[in-house]
């Protein structure tokens, strides 16, 4: 892949990029709301999928649109920040 001043990319040689992943999880969050769940819920499906091309290897993540959840009035910052430090602890393996 070539860099141009003016911003644009070029792809050297050729490229082919599998989007059954991505398209699977559009598709999921299609079927997630057909479900009509609860509208203050924010729901967004993610897809993850190794990249190997003939000049590099990667992880592609695919994220379709989805859907914001609405704030709600009555949540407690504090319990939110209490919550966060246990996930925070929980991942550093001290709780």
């Amino acid at each position: 892949m070539a860099a141009h001043q003016d911003g644009t990319m070029e792809i050297d040689g050729s490229s082919v990029t599998d989007m059954t992943d991505y398209i699977s999880s559009e598709r999921q969050l299609g079927r997630f709301l057909a479900h009509k769940p609860d509208p203050v819920i924010g729901l967004n499906c993610v897809s993850l999928c190794d990249v190997e091309q003939s000049t590099h290897r990667g992880v592609m993540v695919g994220m379709p649109n989805g859907r914001p959840a609405k704030r709600n009035p009555k949540a407690s910052l504090a319990c939110v920040r209490q919550i966060s430090s246990f996930m925070e602890r929980l991942a550093a393996g001290t709780v």
